[in-house]
């Protein structure tokens, strides 16, 4: 190159001179430049490779929310073993409706007081009323047991310890809806608003985010009820109830540690948008009328009307009425599938892995959402959802004539008469010990347990199982689709509101099993329920067409 340079310097001076000295330089540069652009490559890969992994706030936050998903789980499996000791399984109903009406009473003005207050004062405060509720729950089961394990209290010569034992009974059912209600809020201001701005902050993607906290929190479903019952096993329930107390106390602690340092280590988390603040001046005139009724807070109706209106008004309205309408369904693992299951001679263990299986699938929708929604959008992700928990049921309304189905509505209707539902109404009112010993015997090579066979009930709780992988799907596509047009002013308003209108959802459903509580209309109940999934399925449909 410089012997070039060199000849054409010498046969024409003063046209080549400078392109021989500038072009060593001009090499260089773009040599340099193209350097440069190698490490500005690399540091995008670089990027993207380190925001796999989570930083040390997210690895706090996750570590706090596993703590409180345990001690919810490991919880709720106990006292529903606590109570069916007691009072049986009219008891465990009790609770779950009671626990359902004040989370839909009080969920939506909880979210709106945590809208109001600070991220750190906000959250501290309902983690604290979560854990030192259960606290108490349990130390008051633990004195109802306490007196009734020598003497029934329930002797008519023990009125005394009768009363005083089901007095600490009905406190403790209280002491642990109010902890409900604050796990409540609490997993709402952990997974709907504080995750929100850590990833912004840190420009990780929301479905990732999202589909870690959905994981901690299935996977705390398949080890805490197992979990729970060796502690029950082992220690019996009077000592478990002292260890839940020990546990709650000291996980407290651990969790209001791990949120001050998160709160303290993300400057974005101490800044939130004023909840009156508008900076558009169509949703002021839009707002001028609820604005008004904000102010008048104190004034119950008035605030009542103010959380439902900011619900109703947002673009994601139908998408979410959607979402809610899957709580009025009894196709879950909760106390009513699983007491079903057992009234038809499935055993506890069988329940138990059956569960497993359905929080198992419930995982494997969740890592599949996030591959979905990276590659297709949220939108189409929930779509894929409903489509495949609606093809799941359709295996759940099989079972109903399936051999060893119970469904016989007419005979069931024939036979029931107002004095004789009331009666059995009053019995749930009961106050006495359960303590049953049935041996259940299945021969898998026929289908039956003790002679009756399963296979109905069985092709039921698959189904239930395998639509998990769909129901979880659909969750987090729309509560991610929920996160990103909500407006952060409005997330915990419209969010409370959301778990009133669920748990709404999920009281009409226990009321509905509490009208038809016999095995032979259990049928007529699943279809219902499936009934109610597939108008929530037309509800996202239509979101999805008013959205395009």
């Amino acid at each position: 190159r410089w012997r070039f340079h060199y000849f054409v310097i010498f046969s024409n001076y003063r046209r080549h001179y400078w392109t021989a000295k500038i072009t060593p330089l001009t090499v260089r540069k773009r040599s340099a430049e193209h350097h440069q652009g190698n490490r500005n490559v690399m540091g995008k890969y670089w990027e993207r490779f380190l925001r796999l992994f989570p930083t040390f706030p997210f690895v706090k936050l996750y570590t706090a929310y596993t703590i409180s998903c345990i001690g919810d789980r490991l919880w709720t499996f106990a006292v529903t073993l606590i109570l069916e000791y007691i009072g049986g399984i009219r008891l465990v109903c009790l609770d779950q409706l009671i626990e359902e009406i004040i989370i839909m009473l009080l969920s939506s003005f909880v979210g709106n007081w945590l809208d109001r207050q600070t991220r750190k004062r906000g959250t501290l405060t309902v983690l604290a009323v979560n854990n030192v509720n259960v606290a108490l729950s349990a130390a008051l089961l633990a004195a109802s047991i306490r007196m009734n394990y020598k003497k029934p209290v329930d002797d008519p010569s023990n009125g005394v310890r009768h009363g005083i034992s089901v007095t600490c009974l009905i406190l403790a059912i209280l002491c642990c809806s109010l902890g409900c209600l604050a796990s409540e809020a609490e997993k709402l201001a952990f997974t709907k608003d504080w995750i929100v701005v850590m990833t912004a902050k840190e420009h990780k993607t929301l479905s990732v985010s999202n589909a870690v906290m959905k994981t901690i929190d299935l996977s705390s479903a398949v080890i805490s009820p197992s979990l729970s019952g060796i502690l029950t096993d082992q220690l019996g329930y009077e000592l478990a109830c002292i260890l839940f107390v020990i546990w709650n106390l000291v996980s407290w602690v651990i969790e209001a540690l791990l949120l001050r340092n998160i709160y303290y280590s993300v400057p974005e988390l101490a800044t939130r948008t004023p909840l009156k603040e508008k900076t558009d001046d169509k949703a002021k005139k839009r707002s001028s009328k609820t604005s008004e009724q904000s102010d008048k807070i104190g004034n119950c109706w008035n605030s009542l009307f103010y959380v439902f209106h900011v619900y109703w008004s947002q673009t994601v309205f139908t998408a979410a009425l959607g979402l809610a309408l899957l709580y009025m369904t009894v196709l879950g693992f909760d106390g009513i599938a699983i007491g079903y299951g057992r009234s038809q001679g499935l055993s506890a263990t069988w329940l138990g892995i059956l569960r497993s299986i359905g929080s198992a699938c419930g995982i494997a929708g969740v890592l599949s959402y996030t591959a979905f929604e990276t590659n297709i959008g949220v939108r189409r992700t929930g779509l894929i959802g409903f489509t495949a928990q609606q093809l799941a049921l359709y295996v759940c309304i099989a079972s109903v004539w399936l051999p060893g189905s119970p469904f016989d509505p007419y005979s069931y209707f024939s036979e029931l008469t107002l004095s004789i539902w009331l009666d059995r109404f009053k019995d749930a009112f009961r106050f006495a010990p359960m303590n049953r010993t049935e041996v259940v015997t299945i021969n898998w090579s026929r289908w039956t347990s003790n002679g009756h066979s399963i296979i109905s009930v069985f092709t039921l709780l698959i189904g239930i199982a395998l639509a998990r992988f769909g129901l979880y799907m659909a969750d987090l596509s729309i509560t991610q689709i929920m996160q990103e047009k909500v407006p952060e002013n409005q997330r915990g308003t419209v969010f409370g509101v959301q778990d009133s209108v669920c748990q709404f959802f999920s009281v009409l459903k226990d009321m509905m099993v509490i009208i038809l509580p016999d095995p032979r209309a259990f049928g007529a109940l699943i279809i219902v329920s499936v009934l109610f999934v597939l108008s929530g399925f037309v509800f996202y449909c239509y979101y999805l067409i008013k959205a395009s």
